[in-house]
Order: C-alpha cells, then structure tokens, then sequence
C-alpha cells in the first residue's frame, strides 16, 4: 500500500520527503501568479501530513501554511492533488481558510477568505464557498460564493437563497476613475 501517514516530530525523513513531493508535484507547474512564484521555493508546516502516491493526493492537518511566492494560503486542512505528478488542485478548508496572491507585478494584491476554497490551476479559477469574502486592492466582495477567474480577470458572486444572504460590494472611488 502506498499511503503513509507522518505526523510532527517524526524527524529529518519526514521534512526531506514531504518537500521533495511538494517540489515535484509543484513546480512544473505555471500557476497563474507572478511569473517568479513558480520559481520560488515552496514552505508548507502543518501538524501532520497524509501523502497517498498512489492516487496523487497529500493532505495536511493543523495549522497549515502555504507559501510558494506571493501565494500564501492558510487553514486548517489543505489537500494538493496531482494529476501525473503536476499540481492540479488546492483545496483549503478551515474557520477561515485564507488565500492571498499578487497576480500581477503592477497589480494589488487579492486577498480572499472562506470556509472553503479551491484553486484549479489549469482552469485559472479560484473559488470561495459559505461566508466568503474577496478583497482587491481597496474593493471588497461577499457573499455566500465567489469564483474568480484568474486568467480573465471576471469574479462572479452569488447570495444564499435559503438564509437571504445577498451579494455586497463596496467600490471605492479610485477604482471607478481608473474604470473610466
């Protein structure tokens, strides 16, 4: 069986072999960030890590932190499943689980918050369920969900119809003058 569990502690083996899995699933890949985030060293800590090699799947437990670049995410549980050893999800979930990313050099950083959010890298989307919030430069987005394409720059939100959540927005001025 290839699945093995390691928990924190359990020495040099344990922190040499879940970076080289990191690094191989990762960075082949070009995530749509910064040109430079693929290039950059990866830092994941959790209090334990679960790596299924058979079906491509690691999942980390306890705190975790993500950082490769300017992409930092943080939760409680963060699972990177591979499709033929190259990243092709991140899923996060936690009380809340946060993203942040500079997608462009020139641009503001986007920041993002919710019980639960999912980064499918080929698709260059980003999506944020239940309480989610959403944050670029000084505008802001909540809602019940939120799905961002990265590749197109469009961010399409939507309410909770069974609680009576809707959709808010603030729009700062300066953002409307650069519309314009």
């Amino acid at each position: 069986m290839n699945h093995r569990t390691y928990r924190r502690g359990s020495g040099k083996k344990y922190r040499l072999y879940t970076l080289l899995l990191m690094l191989s699933f990762l960075l082949p890949n070009a995530v749509c960030a910064l040109p430079s985030d693929q290039q950059q060293a990866i830092y994941v800590a959790a209090d334990q890590v679960s790596i299924d090699e058979k079906n491509q799947i690691s999942i980390y437990k306890g705190s975790v932190t993500f950082q490769q670049g300017s992409i930092e995410i943080s939760a409680d549980v963060v699972e990177l499943h591979a499709i033929k050893g190259r990243l092709n999800k991140i899923v996060a979930t936690g009380t809340p689980a946060t993203f942040e990313q500079q997608i462009q050099q020139d641009e503001q950083t986007v920041r993002g918050r919710a019980q639960n959010i999912e980064y499918t890298i080929k698709d260059q989307l980003l999506s944020f369920t239940h309480e989610a919030h959403f944050q670029q430069g000084k505008n802001t987005f909540s809602g019940d969900k939120m799905i961002y394409d990265t590749g197109n720059d469009i961010l399409q939100a939507r309410g909770n119809k069974l609680s009576g959540e809707r959709v808010k927005i603030v729009i700062q001025p300066e953002a409307l003058e650069l519309a314009q």
